[in-house]
C-alpha cells in the first residue's frame, strides 16, 4: 500500500476517534427535502416485488417457448393471462437468449425456494409450462435441465404444490422424459428422477401414484442399475420411498436387480455417503420386512474358539438382532463355563469330542442328546444353517429332511486342502475329501464359500448352488489411530526403528509360518518379526525361529490385537489356505500393506500394487522383494499405499456383508427348498417331475377306477337280465 494510503486510513480513524471521545463535534446536517426525494425513488426502485418478478420471469420464459415450439397458442393465451393485471409495472416484451434465461431461472429458483412463493408460482400455471418445457426435444438440452431443477425445488415437500403436481401428470410425464433421454443426458435423467422424488417423497398417496404408473416404476429400476448421478438420485429416491411406506418395502424387494445394485454399492461404491445410505436401505428393508428364524448348528464354537471365522458369526448374530429376526444356536464346547447366550439369543450345548487330527477342536455328532433336534421341533425355524465341513452337518441334513426345513451350509475350512496336508500318505485323501464334501452339499439348497476363488473350486468339483458369502470387518475397530510407540517396542524386542513385519492368525502346519524364517534370514538387518497367535505348531515354530529376531506374543484380543495390528510397517501372510482372509482386511483397515500369498480368498480382496503385493505361494525371493519396495519407501509408494487399504478395507462393512446373507442368501435356499419334489425329501428342482409323476399316477388310478366301475355296471346289469 503506498504512504498517501496509508496516511488516508490513519487521518480516517483519527477523525472517527475524535468523534467518539468528544473532542471533535457533530458536523452533519440535516438532510434537505430535494436529497429525502432522491433517496426514496433509489430505495423505492431497488425494492422487488417477487409476484411480480415471477410474472415477468414466467412471460419471459413463455415467449421462449414461443420461439422454440409450435405450439404458441395455449403459450398466447397464457402470456395474455398473464399481462392483464400488471398493476402499472412494466412487463417484459422481448424474448430472452438462451443464456439470459438460465440466468433468469436462477433467479426464480431463489424464489420459489420460500414456500408461498411456489404454492403462488404454481397457481400461476407455472408447472404445467415448467414440465412441457423439459419434455419437448426441440428445447435446449440445458433449458429442459433447468426446468427438472425447478420442479424439484418447486415441490420440496409442500403436499399442496404435489397435489398440483399430481393433477399436471407429473408421475406420467416425469418417467417419460427419464427414458426419452439419451444415454449421453445423464443429467437430465439424474434430475427426471430428482424432480420425481420431490413430488412424491412424504405425499401420503406416494404409493398409490407411484405404483398406478408402471414407467415411474421402471425409472427409478432402471436408475437403480446406472452409475454415478443417475444411481445417486435414484438410490436417493429409494430411500425416501422406504422411509415413507413399509408397503413400499416389500415392493422394491421384487424389483429386478434393484437390491442386488444396492448391496454392491453398500460394499464397493468408493463415495462414503452412498455406502452409507445403501447399507441404510438394507438395514431398512430387514426392520420393514418379514422376520427370519434362523437354527444356527455351528461347529467349532465362535463364542470361545478364536478363528477367522468367530468374528463372521458373532457379526451376523449382531444383525440378525439388529433385523428383528429369531436364532436358535447349537454347538459345541467343553470349556468350563461356556457362555449360554450370545446377543440375547439362547445357545444349546451338546456333548462332543475333541478332534484327533486337530485337537484344539471340538465337534460333535449332536448324541445321543439330539439337541438340534429338539430345538427345532420347539422352535420350527424359517432356515437350518450349519458350518461346513464338520460331524454336526452329518446331523443337520437328517433333521433337515426330518423336518422338512430349508437347509443352507457355508464352508468355511478347505477339507481336501486339509486332508493332503495332514493325511497325505494315505493314497488318493483328497479325492475322498471332495467325494465326502459332493455328498453333504449336493443335499443343501444353497452352499455359500467364503471367496470367489473358493466358490469356483467348488462348482468346479461338481457342488451346485453355491454362493459367496461376503466379507467384512470392523473398520472401527482396526484402525491406523491405533498405532502405539510402546506396543512397536514390544513387537521388537526394544527396537522400535527396525522394519517390523507381523503375522497374526492360527499356528498351524497349514499355515506355512515357518516360511517367514526364510523370509526374515533374507531381509537382512533391521528388520524383524512378531508372529501373533496360537496353534497346535506353536512350540515348533518357537525351536524353528531360536536365535533370530523374532516375538511371539501368544493369543492376543481386543485392543491390545487392534494396537498390534496398526503398530507394524506389513503383513506377512505366507498361508496358501486361507478362505476367509479376515487377518489380511484387518491389517489393510489398520492401514498396514500385506504381502500375501497368491491363493485362497486373499486375491479377493487386495489389488496388488495398489494397496499390498501377491507372491507364489512358497516363493520367499518373492515375498522379499514385495517387503523391500515397502520397507524402501521410494517415492512415497508405501504411504500411498496406506490411505489405499484403508480405503478398500472401508468397503467391506460387516452390515453390508451380512445383510446379503439375510435378505438374498436366506430366501434362495428357501426358494431352492420349494423346489423340492416329495415334501422336501427331493432334489432341488424336481418338483415339477414329481407333479407330472403325480398326475400320471392320478390318471392312471382314475382310469383304472372308471374301468373297474364300468364293469361292475356291466355285470350288475347282466344279473338283472339273468334274473
Amino acid at each position: 500500500m503506498a504512504d498517501s494510503d496509508q496516511f488516508q486510513w490513519l487521518g480516517l480513524l483519527k477523525w472517527s476517534m475524535q468523534f467518539q471521545d468528544g473532542t471533535r463535534e457533530n458536523e452533519f446536517s440535516e438532510m434537505d427535502e430535494e436529497k429525502k426525494q432522491f433517496l426514496e425513488k433509489v430505495m423505492s426502485e431497488g425494492v422487488v416485488d417477487e409476484v411480480v418478478r415471477m410474472k415477468q420471469i414466467l412471460i419471459q420464459f413463455l415467449r421462449f417457448l414461443q420461439a422454440s415450439t409450435t405450439a404458441s397458442s395455449p403459450i398466447l393465451e397464457a402470456i395474455d393471462s398473464l399481462e392483464k393485471n400488471k398493476k402499472n409495472k412494466s412487463l417484459p416484451s422481448t424474448t430472452p437468449t438462451e443464456d439470459e434465461l438460465l440466468d433468469l431461472f436462477d433467479e426464480l429458483r431463489d424464489i420459489v425456494e420460500q414456500i408461498d412463493y411456489a404454492l403462488t408460482f404454481c397457481q400461476m400455471n407455472g408447472l404445467p409450462f415448467l414440465l412441457s418445457a423439459a419434455s419437448a426435444q426441440v428445447v435446449p438440452v440445458s433449458v429442459r435441465a433447468s426446468c427438472l431443477s425447478l420442479l424439484a425445488t418447486v415441490s420440496q415437500n409442500n403436499p399442496k404444490v404435489q397435489d398440483m403436481g399430481f393433477d399436471c401428470g407429473v408421475v406420467e410425464k416425469l418417467p417419460q422424459i427419464y427414458h426419452s433421454a439419451g444415454d449421453g443426458n445423464v443429467g437430465l435423467k439424474a434430475k427426471s428422477l430428482q424432480a420425481l422424488s420431490a413430488f412424491v417423497r412424504g405425499h401420503e398417496k406416494s404409493e398409490e401414484k407411484l405404483y398406478d404408473c408402471p414407467d415411474a416404476v421402471s425409472a427409478v429400476r432402471d436408475g437403480m442399475a446406472a452409475n454415478g448421478q443417475i444411481f445417486r438420485r435414484a438410490v436417493f429416491f429409494l430411500r425416501s420411498l422406504l422411509t415413507d411406506d413399509s408397503a413400499i418395502a416389500e415392493k422394491c424387494k421384487t424389483w429386478d436387480g434393484c437390491i442386488e445394485a444396492v448391496i454392491v454399492q453398500a460394499q464397493d461404491s468408493e463415495e462414503v455417503d452412498i455406502r452409507e445410505i445403501c447399507q441404510g436401505i438394507l438395514l431398512g428393508l430387514v426392520n420393514k420386512g418379514n422376520r427370519f428364524s434362523v437354527a444356527l448348528l455351528v461347529e467349532p464354537t465362535p463364542f470361545s474358539y478364536v478363528s477367522g471365522y468367530s468374528n463372521r458369526y458373532n457379526e451376523m448374530l449382531r444383525y440378525l438382532k439388529d433385523a428383528g429376526d429369531d436364532v436358535s444356536i447349537v454347538t459345541t464346547d467343553d470349556t468350563k463355563d461356556p457362555p449360554k447366550e450370545a446377543f440375547g439369543y439362547p445357545i444349546e450345548h451338546t456333548l462332543g469330542f475333541r478332534f484327533p487330527l486337530y485337537d484344539h477342536v471340538v465337534v460333535s455328532f449332536d448324541l445321543p442328546e439330539i439337541k438340534g433336534l429338539r430345538m427345532m421341533e420347539a422352535f420350527r425355524p424359517d432356515v437350518i444353517h450349519i458350518s461346513s465341513p464338520g460331524f454336526l452337518l452329518f446331523a443337520a441334513l437328517f433333521y433337515a429332511r426330518l423336518m422338512k426345513v430349508p437347509l443352507l451350509m457355508s464352508y468355511h475350512t478347505h477339507l481336501p486342502h486339509y486332508a493332503k496336508k495332514y493325511l497325505g500318505y494315505i493314497p488318493g485323501i483328497e479325492e475322498i475329501a471332495w467325494m465326502l464334501l459332493r455328498f453333504a452339499h449336493k443335499r443343501a439348497d444353497l452352499t455359500l464359500a467364503t471367496s470367489p476363488q473358493l466358490k469356483q473350486e467348488l462348482e468346479d468339483n461338481g457342488i451346485p448352488r453355491v454362493d459367496v458369502w461376503r466379507k467384512g470387518i470392523d473398520t472401527i475397530r482396526f484402525d491406523p489411530k491405533f498405532a502405539s510407540r510402546k506396543t512397536r517396542e514390544m513387537m521388537t524386542d526394544g527396537n522400535p526403528d527396525d522394519f517390523l513385519m507381523v503375522y497374526v492368525g492360527r499356528l498351524g502346519a497349514e499355515k506355512r509360518v515357518s516360511d517367514c524364517k526364510e523370509i526374515l534370514d533374507k531381509m537382512g538387518p533391521n528388520s524383524r518379526l512378531c508372529i501373533v497367535g496360537g496353534g497346535p505348531q506353536e512350540a515348533e515354530l518357537k525351536k524353528i525361529f531360536k536365535g533370530t529376531s523374532t516375538v511371539f506374543t501368544g493369543q492376543r484380543s481386543g485392543d491390545e490385537l487392534s494396537s498390534i495390528f496398526a503398530s507394524a510397517d506389513a503383513f506377512c501372510m505366507p498361508s496358501d489356505s486361507e478362505t476367509l482372509g479376515f487377518v489380511v482386511l484387518e491389517s489393510m483397515a489398520s492401514g498396514v500393506p500385506v504381502v500375501g500369498a497368491n491363493a485362497g480368498g486373499i486375491p479377493s480382496i487386495v489389488t496388488p500394487g495398489v494397496d499390498s503385493y501377491l507372491a507364489e505361494p512358497g516363493n520367499t525371493d518373492e515375498f522379499v522383494k514385495y517387503l523391500n519396495i515397502i520397507k524402501e519407501n521410494k517415492d512415497g509408494v508405501t504411504d500411498k499405499m496406506k490411505v489405499a487399504c484403508r480405503k478398500e478395507a472401508e468397503k467391506h462393512s460387516w452390515e453390508a456383508a451380512t445383510s446379503v446373507l439375510r435378505n438374498v442368501q436366506y430366501p434362495l435356499a428357501i426358494q431352492n427348498f420349494k423346489s423340492r419334489s416329495w415334501w422336501g425329501y427331493g432334489g432341488p428342482d424336481t418338483r415339477r417331475y414329481g407333479k407330472a409323476i403325480k398326475n400320471a399316477f392320478s390318471s392312471f388310478f382314475n382310469s383304472f377306477k372308471y374301468v373297474v366301475t364300468l364293469g361292475f355296471l356291466r355285470k350288475a346289469n347282466k344279473l338283472v337280465k339273468d334274473s
